[in-house]
């Protein structure tokens, strides 16, 4: 037997070390009264509705992309594989690429996306780390005639999608993939016959309803399916319905049911994509870290919130004041419980700002262990590395208040999650870390390091290959 093959065990015994990049952070020190300090676009607006165009073939001019995160990229990139032409404008309307390749430059504030349908790809759909675009690809790809095959990172690869398959294989689309803990790669071909789908499993995911809607394009008439269990993130499969209908389709969504009918042809022509109100919660726990002010210019109309707008909500509770564009922290803050059935992307770094406050309880977000890591697990014990006590119970996590942060012992581990990742980074700056994989907060925020990188400069270290043993 060879003896790379004595080496090779799924248990960790005989593992060889593995170089990952890392960035070493010094405690940050900062002389100015505040940080500017820019949202993101909702990667969940704007991926959805790139699949909406690609679904409907209509040409719609998508503005604010500036800084889109490698989710809504990835989608990008698989719809352009479909057949969609997409066309990179700055401000000005002057076209900067075609849009076979794109590296998002700063100025870009346009995409004029168009298709005149689906073309069979020729190569597997990468979805990388989004779970989203996998899934409501999983929906397109259940909508046609021939087989599709769908692939993601390593991350991608450990999260199944076992729920909404039942339910696509009650309609008999046909589906092939591998067995044990790797649920990618995906071969999917449709059509999908809906009279034959009856129920579908809610309780994990909303992206599973989302896929669904997507899936219905072609849909001769009126079906309603069951949906079984409590619904979780209600607000994104809202969207999904939302943006649908605004696209043609006739769906109707309630706590038990999933109505769809024939989608007719729509007039849409602009979409302006919103911010994402979920990364107010790093600007808030840099603010606290920090004790310096953030100005942000585009927090969202709360209608585009997607549950985050609980952020606004308890902000006074949670010890944050706001002055217009200015947000800073205080000595003000309450002992909150807080429910994140709707909104537990929000979990890590909300548990970080509570331990740094009066503590609380964060319950409904037993579904976050299904995200890109367990971000329950996760989220205990990166806070744990920081020195910040807390624990977990069935649907959540207790954190006491009055914590003090503590230098980590060794490497902070990241798990392919952004949002620890971004939680991790910013904790750092208070008493050095070496973070693993910094370019991962990447996927939710492109411009995430450069939004702070006035005052992160000083205290971040090039990116370094430190050997971890796996």
């Amino acid at each position: 037997m060879p003896s790379w093959v004595e080496r090779w065990t799924y248990e960790g015994n005989g593992h060889i070390k593995n170089p990952i990049r890392s960035v070493i952070f010094n405690p940050l020190k900062i002389d100015q009264d505040f940080v500017d300090y820019r949202l993101s676009p909702s990667k969940s607006h704007l991926i959805r509705v790139l699949g909406l165009t690609l679904l409907t073939g209509k040409e719609v001019l998508i503005s604010g992309v500036n800084g889109a995160g490698l989710d809504a990229l990835a989608m990008r990139r698989c719809c352009i594989q479909m057949g969609m032409k997409i066309i990179d404008l700055d401000e000005d309307m002057n076209v900067l690429s075609n849009g076979t390749r794109f590296v998002p430059p700063q100025n870009t504030c346009y995409w004029k996306a168009s298709s005149s349908g689906i073309e069979k790809p020729i190569s597997v759909l990468n979805a990388e780390n989004s779970g989203t675009a996998l899934r409501l690809l999983i929906g397109i790809a259940s909508s046609l005639k021939y087989p599709v095959m769908l692939d993601g990172d390593n991350s991608l690869r450990s999260r199944h999608s076992t729920e909404l398959l039942a339910a696509l294989s009650q309609g008999s689309v046909r589906i092939s993939h591998g067995r044990g803990s790797e649920n990618l790669p995906l071969i999917v071909e449709g059509p999908a016959n809906f009279d034959e789908i009856s129920t579908l499993e809610s309780s994990k995911s909303s992206q599973f309803i989302s896929s669904l809607i997507f899936a219905s394009k072609d849909i001769k008439k009126q079906t309603e399916i069951k949906l079984v269990g409590n619904q979780v993130s209600r607000k994104h499969s809202q969207l999904t319905m939302e943006l649908s209908n605004l696209f043609g389709a006739g769906v109707e969504l309630t706590d038990n049911s999933l109505l769809l009918k024939p989608w007719k042809q729509a007039n849409i022509t602009e979409y302006q994509v919103p911010s994402d109100l979920s990364m107010l919660s790093f600007a808030l726990l840099f603010s606290r870290v920090s004790q310096c002010k953030v100005r942000i210019e585009n927090i969202p109309d709360v209608v585009n919130g997607l549950g985050n707008e609980i952020l606004l909500i308890h902000l006074s509770s949670l010890g944050f004041s706001q002055d217009g564009e200015f947000f800073s922290s205080n000595e003000n803050s309450e002992t909150l419980d807080l429910d994140l059935t709707d909104s537990n992307d929000l979990i890590t770094p909300l548990s970080a700002i509570l331990a740094l406050g009066k503590g609380g309880r964060i319950h409904g977000s037993a579904h976050a262990a299904h995200k890109e890591s367990n971000r329950l697990e996760k989220t205990k014990e990166l806070l744990e590395m920081f020195g910040l006590e807390c624990s977990l119970t069935g649907d959540g996590i207790e954190v006491p208040g009055n914590q003090t942060i503590k230098t980590p012992k060794g490497i902070v581990r990241t798990y392919h999650d952004h949002r620890i990742a971004m939680t991790a980074m910013i904790l750092a700056t208070v008493k050095g870390a070496t973070i693993e994989t910094p370019n991962l907060c990447k996927v939710s925020d492109f411009l995430f390091r450069e939004r702070l990188s006035e005052v992160w400069d000083s205290a971040m270290s090039p990116e370094v290959l430190i050997d971890v043993v796996e």
